[in-house]
């Protein structure tokens, strides 16, 4: 079982913060459920423990403090937060060759994020990958403040 919050080592040289759901949700203000919300709808990509308990990073508690922007900031409901994130072009980013994109759901179900098709036309479909692949990072804080700021 987690603590609330705890250290979880990655390097020698670094560690990452990790986070139970309460503790998340008590710091981003928003309900637990809500949280649950994001996740069902593909919006975060969580992480768990083998007993199956959710656990989040810093770099979670960002992305969900981006949604909560788009939402209460820009007016975007989760639909049009979904929608947004489906325009993300993976195949392009990836350079994925011809016959992957014709078989690729991302494509075909343009109001779903790649990483929330699970049975996409990636063949090696797994979530730390998505958690780590630069279209899933690229909605953070930063690209988006870039994208919603007036020229």
């Amino acid at each position: 079982m987690l603590p609330e919050t705890s250290k979880k080592e990655t390097t020698a040289e670094e560690s990452t913060r990790i986070y139970k759901i309460g503790a998340v949700a008590r710091k981003l203000g928003i309900a637990v459920g809500t949280v649950r919300l994001y996740e069902a709808r593909g919006l975060i990509l969580v992480q768990r423990t083998s007993t199956k308990q959710r656990y989040y990073d810093d770099s979670d508690i960002q992305r969900l403090a981006c949604i909560q922007k788009l939402i209460k900031r820009h007016g975007l409901n989760i639909e049009g937060i979904c929608r947004l994130a489906a325009l993300l072009p993976c195949w392009n980013i990836h350079e994925c060759p011809d016959d992957l994109v014709k078989q690729c759901r991302a494509i075909r179900w343009s109001n779903k994020p790649c990483w929330a098709t699970r049975s996409g036309g990636c063949k090696n479909f797994d979530t730390q990958t998505c958690r780590s692949c630069s279209v899933y990072t690229a909605m953070s804080a930063a690209s988006l403040k870039k994208s919603f700021t007036p020229v």
